[in-house]
């Protein structure tokens, strides 16, 4: 692992293991209304059939070695990322915040995070690309079965 490697490595540690002491997960950025989300989840989750079989389980980390200083590379499709997080699609998300995919594209590059676009982007692929620099970018493709006709 290069030096650079090793002080990613330590961050992504120093940042897991302040979460798990803390027993709580990170804060909200504040850039949208959380209770908002959640009360859609859990309106959507209400009625799902494995939730009660899914509510039986727990993650509960067991770590039976020294990992204070420990790294969480991963290489997916031949690429080795610093950490396995991607910032995952959320189509639209013009209507939560102004910058749309733009912000958090941005911080992915920044970060070293690589980002994933969605069909649904309140912007363009081309603007995206632009924000996210030389960031790593997936894109989500949604496969529509049904294509309408609006002329």
């Amino acid at each position: 692992m290069a030096a650079n490697d090793s002080a990613s490595a330590g961050k992504w540690s120093t940042y897991g293991l302040s979460i798990y002491i803390g027993r709580q997960g990170p804060k909200p950025l504040g850039t949208v209304v959380f209770e908002e989300i959640e009360e859609k989840a859990r309106e959507k989750l209400k009625d799902y059939p494995g939730k009660k079989a899914l509510d039986r389980f727990a993650i509960i980390p067991r770590m039976l070695v020294d990992a204070t200083k420990r790294s969480l590379e991963t290489t997916i499709f031949g690429v080795t990322h610093s950490s396995p997080i991607f910032i995952a699609p959320i189509g639209v998300q013009g209507i939560f915040h102004g910058d749309a995919e733009l912000a958090p594209a941005s911080v992915a590059g920044k970060l070293g995070i690589p980002f994933i676009l969605s069909t649904a982007s309140s912007r363009s692929i081309e603007e995206v690309a632009a924000a996210n620099g030389n960031g790593h970018r997936w894109y989500q493709l949604y496969w529509f079965v049904q294509f309408f006709n609006l002329t």
